[in-house]
């Protein structure tokens, strides 16, 4: 059995930067960004709507830098369901900030 070692981070479940929020959104390089690049305080909320899995599982990714390998062996369910998930939730976190500014 592997065994993941990761660093450790010491952030709660919520990006505090905009960079990092970058990250888990997956927003496009360049200019662009600037333009669109939600504040920390539009996307802590609604991480914090997200299932608790859901809300794991982007922590496990973007925070603690596991691949989704690691995550899914950890939870026990399937990579591609942790794929799923993760681009579920970020497409879901996405269309509400930009619902939002809109």
């Amino acid at each position: 059995m592997r065994t993941h070692t990761s660093r450790k981070h010491p952030h709660d479940d919520a990006p505090d930067t905009a960079a990092e929020f970058d990250r888990l959104a997956h927003l496009p390089e360049g200019a662009e960004r600037e333009a669109v690049r939600p504040p920390a305080e539009a996307v802590k909320p609604r991480l914090r709507r997200l299932p608790e899995r859901e809300r794991r599982i982007l922590y496990m990714r973007f925070f603690r830098d596991m691949t989704q390998r690691s995550i899914a062996e950890d939870l026990g369910i399937s990579q591609m369901h942790v794929s799923r998930l993760i681009s579920n939730s970020c497409e879901r976190l996405r269309r509400e900030i930009m619902q939002d500014a809109a």
